[in-house]
């Protein structure tokens, strides 16, 4: 059986019409694979800026904590500071004291007033005494050192796997979907 032209040519008008279809179909589809490339990006883009957010929050945290640890240290050190500087003033004024008292006995001595320079020295003698005992007995340090908090050191090595979830949004759905693969150093996932 012979087709007829006009049936060839029936069956080219409908190949041509199928095909434009086809076309138009793969045309909308190219431009809502543009419309995705552009949201995959953004979801990136966001993604990215949200674990950032996530770092920054974290490290803003961690800073305050080091301020406070690095404060309480200085604050120790000043106060050992002043009580030695302090117990280092009262060693140069009895030493002063002493040097005064010395010129008293040579001049008292060479007035031959004994009696003046045993109720005098009596008195200094007893006071530098007292003083030399307290020197010593306030020339400590309070010893200090920096020990890590078990509890952030381990959580922070060990306990902690991730920083955050992934979660994936089915696209013409509006089913959220918590993804399983959690967000861990070595994970490809990370950025």
């Amino acid at each position: 059986m012979a087709t007829s032209s006009s049936e060839i040519q029936d069956d080219q008008v409908e190949w041509l019409s199928t095909l434009r279809d086809i076309e138009d179909e793969i045309c909308t589809i190219e431009q809502r694979i543009d419309a995705n490339v552009k949201s995959n990006d953004e979801c990136k883009k966001a993604y990215i800026s949200s674990v950032e957010t996530c770092r920054e929050d974290v490290i803003a945290r961690l800073d305050q904590l080091v301020e406070k640890a690095k404060h309480k240290g200085i604050s120790i050190h000043k106060s050992n500071d002043a009580s030695l500087k302090q117990l280092e003033q009262t060693c140069k004024e009895t030493k002063d004291r002493i040097e005064e008292q010395k010129s008293i006995i040579r001049d008292l001595s060479q007035k031959k007033q004994p009696r003046q320079l045993y109720v005098i020295l009596r008195k200094e003698l007893q006071g530098m005494r007292t003083i030399v005992k307290q020197s010593f007995y306030q020339n400590i340090v309070v010893q200090f050192a920096f020990e890590v908090n078990s509890k952030v050191h381990t959580f922070l090595q060990s306990e902690i796997q991730e920083i955050g979830i992934l979660q994936e949004l089915c696209m013409g759905s509006d089913e959220a979907v918590e993804d399983t693969h959690s967000l861990s150093v070595g994970d490809s996932l990370l950025v």
